[in-house]
């Protein structure tokens, strides 16, 4: 690329005047100033090389509103405290709880807006700059411990060497300052050019900053060591510091650069716009890096380029890679990107606003965490609850008795573990917000415990006899006292369900009315699932698992009476959320047929997702085969509830489901569009051809394994229900989605 010398300096022109640029480094950021997480155990050596983290699943776990737009790149404090700046002149500590939104607590006032990053020193203070010229040192607590007046605003984030000190460029008066760790100056070196870039530290102790002349290497005492001069400049990209000491940076001439230890070239990549993100490193040496024209880049250590990645709009932020080498990166298009490392996405996640200048940031549990100009910070991927257990499913109470039932859920990692308890009938059986039961009036009543996230039940029936008031010594109790016989406790062995009382059996739902957890958007807008696998298909190529056990956050059912079985019709079944959906004529017959039921609320949740367990018992309640299906020799074969098991054994010998090339079957991944209509073509046995392409806008998109089933759903009107033209293939399933594709495949065969 020509140096474009008009536009670059319009461009600096531009920034000069404004100041809209300020840097923002990207993870290294959260990571390199917190040793205390030890999320990356090689920090002090090369804290640019970041693949020890976990990926995220592309779930929404949380969102917080400050009162101005997040530039800011967030930082994790080894307490799980996070902290980000808003352009609403403050520093905010949110501390996520366990709930769907986090817990404030506290924020801390400047004079100007916070746009530069906050980094987190050893011992826990918290370090960050603002645009009323001032670099601050906040304690844990919200309260200030020092503040240092520079000459200019504080475009950039600082960097903290091995001995304490702080180093932070400020703009426009060009200067790098090394701050003690009380807050008293230890020298300035004066860059002479502009300075927006973050310093970087070498494992020798070397500072390198960008500025308008170049790349500068200070040696710890304030001196310079080396210049290496690139005449369109530096503006915002701050150094990256592979294992073998080079050092890569880009410049506003689309150029990243490959500098050696010693201050000279090892080589170039030529971008196609300017640089304005950090390169980050990956554990193989893959250099990952953004620029303005909309694109990430994979380079290999010798500089040639692995892949480019198309975003929909201009990329400032820098990446962020998961331990699994999932990438991460924000767009001006307001998307977070999940970029597998072959370079294809594997999911993307929308925010309300423009992703400028915040970079993601990976916490210890995978959780990724980047701000927006919609004022929000998000916090993206969740692990859901997948079962809920009860220390009872049969309990006695005399009218006025209580006892505390015990809820718990598994994994033991779930995000969100609250339980939302309900009565069937409060005039029997009362129960609290903790799970305590109390007997009302003898009859019977079924008490729900049920995870808000994920939407998994487990019931307790309750039978409340009359209270035993107790005669006077030596008289023998009035005949009309003694309890009738038909109100005599019934004992309930093990999870049976009592008769007459609808119950669950074991730690999943009856057939057909396994929740399928958390909200998801209507056809043609569900989110991205993280690379789910592909039923039956063994070699399936992916980097990272799917999402959870469970698919997405969202409003669990309330509970109430258990669902009817699936393979009862259930005709009279009220299903109170149907009315106006688009697939509301399939729901209803899907019902009716036994097929699939409601919630015990009485809902249906349609816009819910499925997962492979449940889409395979919703095929075998239509299909209704004979067999007894294959022997299962699945690894995991005991983490399928016993609701699931003959129908998923029967998918099996039919030949619509196989398991993963690691022997494993994975019955609560959530399922995409591409895996849900091969399970569906397979099941009819309609006639598919190799190559088939499809006449939806997106067919390019469409996966190999799943392009001629697609086609011939397309064909045999399946997937009549697509309005868009799209078919979406790497979107989640919903209930409504299934029941629909499952009654037009019964039209077919039937």
């Amino acid at each position: 690329m020509k140096y474009k010398k008009s536009r670059h300096a319009l461009f600096f022109f531009v920034l000069l005047l404004t100041g809209l640029f300020p840097l923002h480094s990207a993870t290294a950021i959260a990571v390199d100033l917190n040793k205390e997480i030890n999320l990356i155990p090689d920090i002090k050596v090369n804290p640019d090389i970041y693949n020890l983290i976990p990926s995220s699943n592309g779930v929404k776990r949380w969102e917080f509103a400050a009162e101005g737009s997040i530039n800011s790149t967030p930082a994790i404090g080894a307490d799980g405290t996070v902290y980000v700046g808003s352009n609403d002149r403050k520093l905010y500590a949110l501390q996520p709880d366990g709930t769907k939104k986090p817990t404030k607590k506290w924020e801390f006032v400047t004079g100007g807006n916070v746009e530069a990053s906050p980094v987190i020193g050893p011992d826990g203070t918290i370090y960050f700059g603002s645009e009323d010229s001032k670099l601050y040192a906040v304690k844990p607590d919200g309260a200030k411990k020092w503040e240092f007046v520079s000459g200019g605003y504080l475009p950039t984030t600082p960097a903290i060497g091995a001995d304490g000190t702080i180093y932070f460029g400020s703009s426009p008066i060009n200067m790098l300052y090394a701050i003690k760790p009380d807050g008293i100056k230890k020298w300035e070196f004066a860059t002479g050019e502009y300075t927006f870039s973050a310093p970087a530290i070498g494992p020798d102790g070397t500072i390198y900053i960008g500025s308008g002349s170049g790349l500068h290497a200070i040696r710890p005492d304030g001196t310079q060591k080396w210049l290496f001069a690139i005449r369109a400049g530096v503006h915002r990209s701050s150094a990256g510091i592979g294992a073998d000491g080079t050092i890569y940076i880009g410049a506003l001439d689309g150029k990243l650069y490959a500098i050696k230890p010693d201050g000279t070239k090892k080589w170039e990549f030529e971008t196609g716009e300017f640089i304005l993100s950090k390169p980050v490193i990956g554990a193989d040496g893959t250099i990952y890096l953004s620029s303005i024209d909309k694109k990430l880049y994979a380079i290999k250590p010798d500089g040639t380029k692995k892949w480019e990645f198309l975003t929909g709009s201009f990329i400032e932020a820098t990446p962020a890679i998961a331990v699994d080498g999932t990438i991460y990166v924000g767009s001006y298009d307001k998307k977070l990107y999940a970029i597998k490392p072959n370079g294809t996405k594997k999911w993307e996640f929308a925010t309300g606003g423009e992703l400028h200048r915040s970079s993601p940031v990976i916490g210890p549990d995978g959780a990724v965490y980047i701000g927006s100009f919609d004022n929000k910070i998000y916090a993206v991927g969740a692990v859901f609850v997948s079962e809920v257990s009860l220390n009872k499913t049969a309990l006695t109470l005399q009218a006025g008795q209580s006892e505390a039932l015990q809820a718990t859920v598994k994994p033991d990692n779930a995000t969100f573990k609250d339980i939302a308890w309900s009565s069937s009938d409060g005039g029997i059986a009362s129960v609290d917000n903790t799970g305590k039961v109390t007997g009302i009036s003898p009859g019977k009543a079924t008490i729900t415990a049920t995870a808000e996230s994920g939407g998994y039940y487990k019931q307790c029936v309750v039978t409340v006899t009359a209270a035993n008031n107790a005669p006077a010594p030596g008289n023998a109790p009035a005949p009309g006292n003694a309890p009738a016989p038909g109100d005599a406790p019934v004992p309930v062995p093990g999870n049976a369900a009592v008769p007459g009382d609808a119950g669950v059996p074991g730690n999943a739902p009856a057939p057909g009315n396994v929740p399928a957890p958390g909200d998801a958007p209507a056809p043609g807008d569900a989110p991205v699932p993280g690379n789910a696998a592909v039923p039956g298909d063994a070699g399936v190529p992916g980097n990272a698992p799917a999402p959870g056990n469970v698919p997405a956050p969202g409003d669990a059912p309330a509970p109430g009476d258990a669902p009817v079985p699936g393979n009862a019709p259930a005709t009279n079944l009220p299903l109170s959320d149907i009315d106006g959906h688009w697939a509301k004529a399939s729901i209803v017959q899907a019902v009716d047929r036994g097929i699939v039921n409601g919630y015990p609320d009485g809902t249906f949740k349609p816009d819910h997702n499925v997962s492979r367990a449940e889409l395979a018992v919703l095929l075998m309640n239509a299909l209704k085969p004979s067999g007894k299906g294959a022997a299962l020799t699945f690894e995991d074969k005991d983490a399928i509830g016993s609701w699931a098991v003959k129908e998923i054994a029967q998918c099996v010998e039919l030949g619509i489901i196989n398991g993963y090339p690691d022997g494993t079957f994975q019955p609560d991944k959530t399922i995409s569009h591409a895996e849900m209509i091969t399970m569906v073509v397979r099941a009819a046995n309609l006639p598919t051809a190799d190559g088939a392409a499809t006449g939806y806008l997106d067919n390019a998109d469409i996966p190999d394994f799943a392009k001629s089933s697609a086609a011939a759903a397309e064909r045999y009107g399946i997937l009549g229900y697509i309005t868009d033209n799209k078919f979406k293939p790497d979107e989640w399933s919903t209930r409504a989605e299934s029941a629909t594709a499952i009654m037009n495949m019964l039209k077919q065969i039937n």
